[in-house]
């Protein structure tokens, strides 16, 4: 069991296990940022291999420390390209599903988009619009039962959304609609959601749906058809943003996502950054990462070369 150590034991952990030089060490840096975020994400990229017995890492001799703070600053860099180029996903597809539910709500006569009867007989199994029925899901075409954990997130949107109207808030438009007009219509509702709550709307939509907001992310031909093989990767893809998301969102070290992917994912994942990318508003300044690693005194060994390669991939495709 790992005990918790102070910022002196963690740096003779430094000099003692890592082979960190004492006097390249800056204390100051474990004061804005913990272990966990300026060492332990980087320390494939840092070993030389793991001991065969022990699985433990093994370093190289004589480790500047400064290796660590560059490794640190590149990991924010990613971070924030990641946030500028989600977020305009966000909006694209908070946008897009407000006209896709408040269109629904309108054709039944509701021109305020306020009335959320729908979202009762939904959780109660009634055939609601053209939606996913709340039971089931479709996978590669094929109807299926949907998860317990699927049925449990529908279930609490829709109730989220019908208490909407009376819940204790501070956001000022949702307080706007309350106080003044004593409902919040669905177009300031799907405004308030989390990316997984945008997500669990999007999978409720009909495959028709689907296929309409892919053509518009993917910026293909309204002919453009799609398989039901390609619907599902799609939504892969979009839950695969969403745990982006939600790294640096709340600012956690992006580098060990990117290091634990698949070999054989790591395309999806930079052909998904390449889609994202053209979707972003190109008349703002978009930064970019320049992989500056120091080459000494850390080399690339065998073992270190997978994961810098790895890591460079996805940040060319952020360039």
């Amino acid at each position: 069991m790992k005990k918790y150590q102070p910022i002196s034991e963690l740096i003779k952990v430094l000099e003692k296990e890592k082979n960190v030089l004492k006097n390249t060490i800056d204390e100051e840096c474990f004061r804005e940022k913990t272990y966990i975020e300026i060492v332990t994400p980087f320390s494939d990229l840092m070993a030389e291999g793991r001991d065969p017995k022990t699985q433990k890492h093994i370093y190289p001799k004589n480790i500047d420390f400064n290796n660590y703070v560059v490794f640190c600053k590149i990991d924010s860099e990613i971070s924030k390209c990641f946030h500028q180029l989600i977020g305009c996903f966000e909006k694209l597809l908070k946008t897009f599903l407000i006209d896709t539910y408040c269109s629904k709500m309108i054709e039944t006569g509701d021109r305020s988009a306020k009335n959320f009867t729908w979202c009762s007989n939904y959780i109660h199994n009634i055939a609601v619009f053209d939606l996913v029925p709340y039971k089931k899901d479709y996978k590669d075409g094929m109807s299926i039962v949907s998860s317990s954990g699927t049925k449990k997130r529908r279930k609490a949107l829709m109730e989220k959304i019908i208490g909407m109207k009376d819940k204790a808030t501070k956001n000022a438009l949702v307080l706007h609609y309350q106080n003044k007009y004593s409902y919040v219509p669905m177009y300031v509702v799907i405004h308030t959601l989390t990316m997984g709550e945008l997500n669990t709307l999007f999978c409720m939509l009909s495959e028709s749906d689907k296929k309409r907001f892919m053509r518009l992310f993917l910026k293909a031909k309204e002919t453009t058809e799609y398989s039901p093989t390609a619907v599902q990767k799609f939504i892969n893809k979009i839950n695969r943003i969403q745990i982006i998301r939600n790294i640096v969102n709340h600012y956690e070290p992006i580098t060990p996502f990117i290091l634990n992917t698949k070999d054989t994912e790591i395309y999806t994942l930079t052909s998904t950054i390449e889609e994202l990318k053209r979707n972003y508003d190109s008349t703002k300044t978009f930064a970019k990462c320049i992989y500056d690693a120091p080459e000494k005194p850390l080399s690339k060994t065998a073992y270190q070369l997978p994961y810098h390669k790895k890591l460079a991939k996805v940040i060319n495709s952020l360039k």
